[in-house]
């Protein structure tokens, strides 16, 4: 019987994320130990450099770009996560956002009973901004057949003038998705200062998007309220890609 295989995803269309990157890979390394992290990417977004520091710290797995318009800016540039879904070599992905930081085990959502989940809450009251940033899926070829026939093909579910990915997955997935506690998936404006969500709730995975400046979050300084979550020593920094 074929030992099952499960990974972190995380796509990166910029350089500009390498220093997340490197957060993010640290608070895997500390938490869900032994979880290989595969970097998404397309030829050309990174230059020789970067991709050198990104092979440091993950696999580095270059993928044909899925080209969809958007109005709202780098919004476009996620449609290809959506490649994800041809990797059935695994049985199941947890693709995280390389602005977020995991803080605690998160293997036992490769056990829950359905193909796709994520949390459709993470602080923004009346909106969905940011639960793209974390999604326990399983791979299916047939799957992503039928996502990028629609997507091609249907131009309303192009949501070009909405979050791109994130609106389609939330209609193709609508009745059939698991949805995760906010804690799963909380931006960090709305952790409170005693490092608590709301209700009082332990937070799994902390998301930094639109959440200011990253450089300044990144490079924050003892007593600020991003340090206690960071990687502060070069030991933590350094890379793992585990057995993939």
């Amino acid at each position: 019987m074929r030992q099952s295989r499960h990974a972190f995803v995380t796509s990166m269309r910029s350089a500009d994320y390498l220093m997340g990157l490197r957060e993010l890979q640290c608070s895997l390394n500390r938490t869900n130990p032994g979880v290989p992290l595969i970097v998404l990417g397309v030829e050309g977004d990174l230059d020789a450099a970067t991709r050198a520091e990104v092979s440091k710290l993950a696999q580095y797995r270059l993928v044909e770009d899925i080209v969809i318009p958007n109005q709202r800016g780098r919004y476009f540039l996620n449609w290809v996560k959506l490649r994800a879904w041809e990797w059935d070599e695994w049985d199941a992905l947890i693709l995280l956002d390389a602005d977020a930081l995991v803080r605690g085990d998160l293997t036992h959502l490769f056990s829950l009973p359905t193909n796709f989940a994520w949390a459709s809450q993470n602080g923004h009251t009346g909106y969905d901004w940011n639960r793209g940033g974390v999604i326990m899926m399983r791979p299916c070829k047939e799957t992503f057949d039928a996502m990028l026939h629609v997507v091609q093909n249907h131009e309303y579910y192009k949501f070009k003038d909405k979050l791109a990915e994130q609106d389609f997955l939330s209609w193709f997935f609508k009745y059939t998705m698991y949805d995760l506690p906010m804690r799963y998936n909380l931006n960090f404006q709305f952790l409170d200062d005693h490092g608590l969500g709301p209700g009082g709730t332990e937070v799994v995975v902390l998301h930094f998007a639109d959440s200011g400046d990253k450089e300044q979050l990144f490079h924050a300084k003892p007593g600020s309220k991003a340090w206690p979550y960071l990687c502060h020593q070069p030991a933590m920094l350094q890379g793992g890609l585990g057995a993939i």
